[in-house]
């Protein structure tokens, strides 16, 4: 086994796709075909084969290169130790499509040390009715069978609705996973990572644009991080965090998403606490800039929150003990900073100008419940 790890080490890549006239090949480092195929027909299966080639047991990674517009007759498995390099390839499904594009091997249970690098993954315009999203790494229920070390990079997702789902890229149920500068354009929902026991992942430096419903979406997550995204022009929220505990959202850009740009709530088991909100521009969005209902305890800091059709920041549901400061809150529709049932707040150092845009009746800083502890 030593051998062999030694042997892949030497060249760039375990296993190459490509096509050449009508024809789609599979080889080996050696340059020796291992499978081939009617190109636009038999494109996954010799994918599927040169993942399938890759050392059986192995505990490194080893990588498959892809190079071409490829058709996608049906979902490829990527094993655990897998790099998957797509950045000289667009992987397409044909029409009428319900199914990922791609999916860990063992879906629904634990596989880990996937990293999928680059490429264009287009869903023709298919709505999926059963299928959850063009890129689904799934683990499984329990903790210790969720995915682990699962890195998306560079790859740009496109073009997929959904009767329920219908998502860029989804890591459901995974732990220490990554999404890093990915673009998701014109899906149901852009990215979404989730998992109850999230420690140490991120969606990071990314685009989310003209999504159907939500940008980026960190559900049922603890102790994730969103940060340096791009959210802009999508159907719900920009950034839309459901029962994500310990959350941090911090240097996102959310402008013009058609309700909240950032939201935090619940639909799902207890109210997420500790989350924080932090060094955003929230601009021009239709419903309020930040929406956090509930939070406890949440610290938001140091936003600039300007123009957005509803309030400026919305802090409510019992958030108690939270933080509002140092916040810049300029032209909201209507009230500038509200509190409703946030007991025992801190509220200083914020900023509101010119809030109240939509009528009379609204504040620069509004308290609907016990007032907290204002500090200026």
């Amino acid at each position: 086994r030593w051998r062999e790890y030694i042997a892949k080490r030497t060249t760039d890549f375990s296993a190459k796709v490509y096509k050449d006239g009508d024809r789609v090949y599979t080889v080996d480092s050696d340059g020796k075909t291992m499978a081939e195929g009617e190109a636009g027909v038999d494109d996954a299966s010799v994918i599927q084969a040169a993942l399938d080639s890759l050392t059986a047991g192995r505990t490194w990674k080893e990588k498959v290169v892809l190079k071409g517009d490829f058709v996608i007759n049906s979902s490829i498995l990527v094993p655990s130790c897998t790099i998957l390099d797509c950045r000289e390839a667009q992987l397409k499904l044909p029409s009428n499509a319900d199914y990922p594009v791609l999916k860990n091997k063992n879906y629904g249970n634990f596989d880990e040390e996937i990293k999928i690098v680059g490429g264009v993954f287009d869903g023709n315009n298919n709505t999926f009715d059963t299928a959850k999203a063009l890129i689904d790494i799934t683990g499984g229920d329990a903790v210790d069978t969720h995915c682990k070390n699962i890195i998306v990079e560079g790859v740009k997702v496109v073009n997929i609705d959904g009767t329920g789902d219908g998502v860029g890229i989804w890591l459901r149920r995974v732990t220490k996973s990554k999404v890093l500068f990915c673009w998701a354009e014109n899906c149901k929902n852009g990215i979404s990572v989730e998992g109850t026991h999230n420690y140490g992942s991120e969606i990071s430096h990314c685009i989310a644009l003209n999504n159907k419903a939500s940008g980026i979406v960190p559900g049922l997550s603890h102790g994730m991080v969103v940060s340096s995204n791009v959210v802009m022009g999508n159907g719900n929220n920009g950034i839309s965090c459901d029962s994500s505990h310990r959350i941090i959202v911090r240097d996102n850009f959310c402008a013009s998403n058609s309700n909240h740009g950032i939201a935090i709530f619940t639909s799902i088991g207890d109210a997420p606490e500790y989350a924080t909100v932090e060094g955003n521009i929230v601009w021009n969005n239709g419903g309020r800039g930040i929406s956090i209902n509930p939070a406890p305890y949440c610290v938001v800091e140091g936003n600039f929150i300007y123009g957005n059709d509803h309030d400026g920041l919305y802090v409510g549901g019992n958030s108690k003990g939270s933080q509002i400061i140092g916040n810049k809150v300029m032209l909201s529709g209507y009230d500038g900073i509200r509190l409703y049932d946030a007991h025992n707040s801190i509220i200083e150092a914020n900023t509101c100008l010119n809030n109240g845009q939509a009528g009379s009746g609204y504040s620069c800083l509004l308290y609907t419940s016990p007032s907290p502890r204002d500090r200026g």
